[in-house]
C-alpha cells in the first residue's frame, strides 16, 4: 500500500532522494498516531451504542487507516 501511495504522490520522473524519505517518515508517524486516535474513538462510539454493529466500526477504522498514510504524504509533500 505504501508503494502505491508513493507512486501516486511522487512523479516517476523525479529521482529518489532524502526529501522523499523524510516525507514518508513523517507521514508514517502521523498516520500511526492518528490510527490510535481512530481506534479509541471507534471503541467509544461502540461503547456508547452510537455504532451498533462492531463490524461497521472495524471496517470504518480499516478504511480510515488505509487512507490516512496517502493523505498525510500528500499534505507533507505540499508543505516541502
Amino acid at each position: 500500500m505504501s508503494q502505491l501511495a508513493t507512486d501516486l504522490i511522487f512523479p516517476a520522473a523525479e529521482t529518489y532522494d532524502e526529501r522523499q524519505e523524510e516525507i514518508k517518515r513523517k507521514s508514517g508517524h502521523m498516520a500511526y498516531l492518528l490510527s490510535i486516535v481512530y481506534i479509541f474513538v471507534m471503541l467509544l462510539l461502540v461503547q456508547w451504542n452510537v455504532i451498533d454493529n462492531i463490524m461497521t466500526a472495524l471496517l470504518s477504522v480499516l478504511f480510515i487507516q488505509l487512507m490516512t498514510f496517502p493523505v498525510m504524504m500528500f499534505i507533507y509533500n505540499r508543505r516541502s
